[in-house]
């Protein structure tokens, strides 16, 4: 049956307004964009000339913040004030990173902004910790975040790749080095851990790895933002994940290829390239307090092959939860992304592979993001249309015969 006569004027309406709409706001881009160029290009024409290779970014700064500590094993514990925390950027984030421990001091996302207009600022906090435990002596054990790593220079290769480098070593040769890679437009970081003197610095050729992230608030409304924080992880190839609730733990004796702790949009995550042989989370949420959302301790094990020397290639991501973005890994953190799941799985597929495209498409042909979601309404309730007008005439046809029925 036909849709009645003003169901086809309204839709009709709705379109030219839309077309309007569509029309002026694209007439209002292109002037805005223009204007833009032109003062971009007046910018570009004062500025002096630069080199076209990218120079790294190199800031030292005072990290008198933490305590330095008394030399008590041959790896070196205390820090020269005024030294330590180096900072590299690419195009999607600046990354800071610290001497003491060798490890990753600050995130600052460069495209995404807080709900008060700060930029978005990822494992910042004092709470934030790698470390692991190694042999410092007979009878001694040292955390790595309390050694003091010399760093070497930002090195740009071939494929425009920056690499660091922190290195501690004792008297008896045995050295561990921290390599760090940053990737141009990428929001993965490769830590390769090398360790020469492995059989000496660790027991069982198994590395404990203790890995705490926070994650903070980001959007206005704190609660909401705790219903949509997860903790994901992926074993054997396969997605899985817990609601963060209250607080909880969770045991993986059987291994995991990675864990990662997912807000509402963004993903703070740890990836072993040869998979952790176990690993163990636990969180725990406040109650009465809005200082952050989630807090979580992974105690991770990774294993290397018995030797005098070995690598441990890690990875970590810090960025958004965004389908497209975590589908290039191709190890199931494309799934963070809450599509569908249970006995609505079926939903991701249509949404994957029709709304996002779709989605996607609009966003790039529309400035305005409430144009984009008003037109995907739209479709969506045209496509629905034939379903609705059914359900709507079947509603109508009881309501005039309920008085008969009564």
């Amino acid at each position: 049956m036909g849709m009645d006569r003003n169901t086809v004027i309204g839709f009709v309406l709705i379109g030219v307004l839309l077309m309007g709409m569509f029309y002026i706001n694209s007439k209002s881009r292109l002037a805005y964009e223009g204007e833009q160029k032109r003062i971009a290009d007046s910018i570009a024409a004062l500025a002096p000339k630069r080199d076209s290779l990218p120079v790294p970014i190199v800031t030292v700064t005072d990290t008198s913040v933490r305590p330095s500590l008394e030399d008590t094993t041959c790896f070196k514990t205390s820090i020269t004030p005024g030294k330590g925390i180096i900072l590299v950027e690419n195009s999607l984030f600046s990354i800071s990173f610290n001497s003491l421990g060798a490890v990753i001091d600050k995130i600052v996302l460069k495209k995404f902004n807080r709900f008060d207009g700060s930029p978005v600022v990822l494992n910042s906090s004092s709470f934030n910790k790698f470390s692991y435990e190694i042999n410092s002596g007979v009878n001694k054990t040292l955390q790595t975040d309390k050694i003091v790593f010399e760093a070497g220079p930002v090195v740009i290769n071939s494929d425009s790749s920056q690499t660091i480098t922190f290195v501690a070593a004792d008297a008896e040769g045995r050295k561990l080095s921290h390599v760090y890679t940053v990737k141009p437009a990428d929001y993965m970081i490769d830590l390769d851990i090398q360790l020469i003197g492995s059989d000496k610095l660790f027991s069982r050729n198994a590395v404990n790895i203790l890995w705490q992230t926070e994650a903070t608030q980001v959007e206005k409304d704190h609660k909401y933002e705790l219903t949509q924080t997860h903790i994901c992880y992926a074993k054997n190839g396969k997605f899985d994940f817990e609601y963060v609730g209250k607080g909880d733990n969770l045991d993986m004796s059987k291994g995991a290829d990675w864990i990662a702790l997912k807000q509402q949009f963004f993903v703070a995550g740890l990836v072993a390239k040869n998979k952790f042989t176990s690993a163990e989370t636990e969180w725990v949420a406040p109650s009465d307090t809005n200082q952050y959302i989630t807090r979580a301790i992974v105690h991770a094990k990774a294993t290397f092959t018995p030797g005098s020397n070995a690598t441990i290639p890690l990875s970590f991501y810090f960025g958004p939860s965004d389908y497209n973005t975590l589908k290039i890994y191709d190890n199931q953190m494309e799934n963070i992304v809450p599509y569908g799941s249970g006995i609505f799985a079926f939903v991701k597929y249509i949404n994957r592979h029709f709304l996002l495209p779709v989605f996607d498409f609009l966003q790039r042909h529309v400035a305005s993001m409430g144009m984009v979601i008003l037109l995907l309404t739209l479709l969506i309730r045209l496509i629905t249309s034939p379903i609705l007008y059914k359900s709507y005439l079947s509603g109508a046809k009881m309501k005039v015969l309920k008085p008969e029925v009564d």
